[in-house]
């Protein structure tokens, strides 16, 4: 079974729902979610402040 972590979950779930941008602050509680943004930066695109 693959692993998968919180933040691949999320953006694969936002990427489903045909989200394009996610706007957002940088910071230790998202960092999960950056960098699962990375590895789908051709799906999705992650504008933080």
């Amino acid at each position: 079974m693959p692993s998968y972590t919180g933040g691949q979950m999320i953006v694969n779930h936002l990427i489903a729902e045909g989200v394009s941008h996610v706007f957002g602050v940088a910071g230790h509680g998202v960092l999960g979610l950056l960098d699962a943004g990375y590895d789908y930066r051709n799906q999705i695109k992650l504008v933080m402040a």
